[in-house]
C-alpha cells in the first residue's frame, strides 16, 4: 500500500489507498490501545468527504465486521450522508440480503436515515423504497422493522400509516424499540 499524504489533504488519487485501509484486517483488528485502530475511521471520513461512490459497496459489504464497533455505528451513517443519494439504492438493497447479523441491517437503515437528514430532497425516494419494503417486510428481522419505523417517525412520514399498520398486523415489529401501534400513531399525529 502506498503511503498516504501528510496532513489530511486527500484527493481522488488517494481513493484506492483509503479503501484498502478501511478493509484492512491489519487496521480493523489492531489492539484497542494502538494508533492503528483509528486508521479506518479516518479513511471512512475522507471517503465520505470526497463523496466517493466507488466506496459505497465495499463499505456496505463490510457492515458485518463492524457490528461490535461503536465508532462504526456512529461514523458510517455520517459517511454515507456525505456521499448522499447515490448510496440510497445500495443501502435499500441491503435490507433484502440474507444476513447473519441483524445489527448490520440496522446500520444500513441508520445510514438511510442520516442521508435523508442531510439531503431532504432524497426523502421521497427513500419513502418509496420503505413503502415497498413494508408491504412485504422481513418477518425474521423485528428489530430492523422497528428501527425502520423509528426512522419513519423521525421523518414524520404519516403517508406510510397503512404500511405501518400492516407491519404491526404481521407481528414483525419489536415494540421494545419503537413502541406499539398506538405509540407510533400518536407520534405521527394520526391517533384519534
Amino acid at each position: 500500500m502506498a503511503g498516504l499524504p501528510s496532513g489530511l489533504q486527500f484527493d481522488l488519487n488517494d481513493v484506492d489507498d483509503l479503501l484498502a485501509i478501511t478493509l484492512s484486517d491489519e487496521f480493523n483488528t489492531a489492539p484497542g490501545d494502538s494508533d492503528q485502530i483509528w486508521a479506518p475511521l479516518h479513511a471512512w471520513r475522507a471517503l465520505g468527504q470526497l463523496k466517493v461512490t466507488k466506496a459505497i459497496e465495499p463499505l456496505i459489504n463490510s457492515f458485518d465486521q463492524f457490528n461490535d464497533d461503536d465508532y462504526a455505528t456512529d461514523e458510517l451513517p455520517e459517511v454515507f450522508s456525505l456521499v448522499g443519494e447515490p448510496a440510497v439504492d445500495p443501502l435499500v438493497a441491503y435490507l433484502y440480503r440474507p444476513v447473519v447479523e441483524e445489527w448490520s441491517v440496522i446500520l444500513a437503515v441508520a445510514c438511510l436515515g442520516e442521508i435523508v437528514e442531510h439531503h431532504p430532497s432524497v426523502k421521497p425516494l427513500l419513502l418509496d423504497h420503505l413503502k415497498n419494503y413494508m408491504r412485504s417486510p422481513r418477518l425474521d428481522l423485528p428489530s430492523v422493522n422497528a428501527f425502520i419505523l423509528s426512522v419513519i417517525m423521525n421523518l414524520q412520514a404519516v403517508e406510510l400509516i397503512d404500511e405501518i399498520r400492516h407491519m404491526f398486523a404481521l407481528g414483525c415489529v419489536d415494540v421494545g424499540w419503537c413502541g406499539d401501534l398506538e405509540d407510533v400513531e400518536s407520534n405521527l399525529g394520526v391517533r384519534g
